[in-house]
């Protein structure tokens, strides 16, 4: 059985892992994702889903390639991500 928490990171097997009580968009049947390097690649990274080695996707680190990125989050925002 699966804790319903808010978004946030655990340690399993060594590995830390991310948990989305509702899912992601398009994804909402996966919860726990894992965040891994892409081999010999510094800008992007793979959130993998624990549940189903198949499912992922590519992110992008915005940092390196525009030093003056700012993610602005609106108080609804906050609340949908569990972050407030």
């Amino acid at each position: 059985m699966i804790p319903q928490q808010s978004a946030q990171q655990i340690t399993e097997q060594g590995k830390p892992a991310i948990y989305f009580s509702r899912g992601l968009p398009g994804l909402e049947c996966y919860r726990w994702f894992e965040v891994k390097q892409v081999p010999e690649n510094r800008f992007f990274l793979l959130l993998q889903s624990r549940e189903e080695a198949a499912v992922g996707m590519i992110l992008l680190d915005p940092f390196p390639m525009f030093p003056e990125y700012r993610c602005r989050l609106t108080g609804p925002d906050l609340e949908d991500l569990e972050l407030n």
